[in-house]
């Protein structure tokens, strides 16, 4: 897992972002995370099959900072997903980082599925 420039692989995350998005309708457009990658807010880590996106998240109410999994974009041909796969390295990274705690932002309840995560909240919204 290596942290990059997300100019350097500007067409590639494009393309992941806007599959993410269209799954899974997050408060973020893609063009939003690549300013935030561009202006250091978060952190593109790419590895073989795909992506991470990370950003740190100040919590006022606890003050401390979380970790923030924006997308996970690929696709990983062992029979796990890449979350699966590569959660060890990124649980690695949020405690470099000096953060306790890994959230993942999502309408999917797949995260259910991997050892110690648990829902804080659901949000439902609809446009009227």
């Amino acid at each position: 897992m290596k942290l990059c420039d997300v100019d350097d692989h500007l067409d590639d995350v494009l393309v992941g972002l806007n599959v993410v998005h269209a799954k899974v309708a997050p408060l973020w457009i893609p063009e939003q995370v690549i300013d935030w990658c561009r202006g250091k807010k978060a952190f593109l880590f790419m590895v073989n099959e795909g992506f991470f996106v990370l950003r740190p998240r100040h919590i006022a109410s606890v003050n401390q900072v979380w970790i923030e999994c924006l997308a996970a974009y690929g696709e990983c041909r062992t029979g796990l997903s890449l979350v699966d796969k590569y959660l060890p390295i990124i649980d690695q990274l949020v405690r470099d980082y000096g953060s306790r705690k890994l959230i993942f932002s999502s309408p999917r309840k797949a995260y259910l599925r991997l050892s110690g995560f648990d829902i804080r909240c659901i949000t439902y919204e609809r446009n009227l």
